[in-house]
């Protein structure tokens, strides 16, 4: 399996410098596992935007049908975030008191609780509002970029 590569093409687990959130990373510097949390909280922050919008377009069309999917895509990313909070505080980052492997678990099992919400919630959408089915997208996408760093981790690349 090849390795992942960074936006600009450097490889995360070479334990060469890469590019990640417009900063040079190098493996096993301090900084480094500070600024993979970074990566992983960006794509959670988009799920977290994303599903604000969608509940709040579904509320403005009076979609009731759609609140309680809506809310459990809420409660996915809402849960990712309370994980990355509590697996990597700064304090524990620094005091290197890391469990990667609790990290690992919980951002796969995130990131696939919410491909399975998307999944439910597509054919709903489909052809019926394209606003929300543009967002489902770039929620899916973000999981799948948790997804992939995740694979970072169980790899020892992270």
């Amino acid at each position: 399996m090849a390795a992942e590569k960074s936006p600009r093409g450097a490889s995360p687990g070479s334990g060469r410098p890469w590019h990640s959130a417009g900063c040079v990373l190098t493996p096993g510097s301090p900084n480094f596992l500070a600024e993979f949390r970074h990566d992983l909280a960006n794509p959670v922050n988009h799920v977290v935007g994303y599903t604000e919008l969608l509940v709040m377009g579904a509320t403005e069309r009076q979609a009731t049908e759609l609140h309680v999917p809506l809310q459990a895509l809420s409660r996915c990313a809402a849960d990712l975030r309370r994980h990355l909070d509590e697996q990597l505080p700064l304090a524990r980052i620094r005091a290197q008191e890391v469990d990667l492997g609790a990290v690992h678990s919980g951002v796969t099992s995130g990131a696939e609780a919410l491909l399975a919400q998307v999944s439910q919630l597509r054919p709903q959408l489909a052809g019926r509002w394209a606003e929300a089915e543009d967002d489902l997208a770039q929620i899916e996408q973000a999981a799948h970029r948790l997804i992939d760093l995740a694979k970072l981790i169980a790899n020892g690349k992270a």
